[in-house]
């Protein structure tokens, strides 16, 4: 996975500074909060008790979030030293008790402690080969517990954005002619 570590410590800071710019975040907010987190939640919403694994943490933004809902311990990986400083960064400039490791998912060692939950935000699709995929699914399968939980989100095409009902995300795409105008709490993004 060396082309991606190469990719993203040379663009780091940028993907940071627009990661919540992104027309889709709203939708991936939803989806991982309301549907896959959801049954994982104790009574008050929260984490309160859980180990977590965050993998291809990147600069630590869902890291932060999940942290938010109360987990005991989490730890954030990432394959671009780069990525992970600015993690460690943010972490330096609001402590949150969170720890951040660089490591290639393949070549993590298996943790004294198990995860309750292990989560893995568009990791999958960067094995190159099958045989990496499954090595990247038994790193994750020998990190977890006895409840074995597991959360991915990988890209796929989007449909036309006409063609999707966002409101229930909090916002809405206005099409005029070939620009797209996103509506709502806070404008997303404008195109040309």
């Amino acid at each position: 996975m060396a082309s991606s570590e190469a990719q993203y410590d040379s663009i780091a800071l940028q993907y940071a500074e627009n990661h919540d710019t992104w027309g889709t975040r709203c939708i991936e907010r939803y989806t991982v909060h309301n549907c896959m987190l959801k049954p994982l939640l104790n009574e008050h919403g929260l984490l309160t008790g859980k180990r977590v694994l965050d993998l291809a943490c990147g600069h630590g933004n869902y890291t932060r979030e999940l942290k938010a809902l109360k987990c005991d311990y989490i730890l954030g990986v990432d394959i671009s030293p780069e990525m992970i400083k600015l993690a460690r960064t943010i972490e330096h400039q609001n402590p949150q008790d969170i720890d951040y490791m660089v490591a290639d998912v393949k070549d993590l060692p298996k943790s004294k402690q198990p995860f309750d939950l292990v989560t893995g935000f568009y990791l999958l699709p960067y094995a190159r080969t099958r045989d990496e995929l499954l090595e990247m699914v038994r790193v994750i399968f020998n990190q977890l517990g006895e409840n074995k939980q597991f959360i991915g989100l990988i890209a796929i095409p989007m449909p036309r954005k006409e063609e999707i009902d966002h409101r229930k995300y909090g916002f809405q795409a206005v099409r005029k002619s070939r620009s797209c105008l996103w509506e709502g709490p806070k404008v997303i993004k404008k195109g040309h």
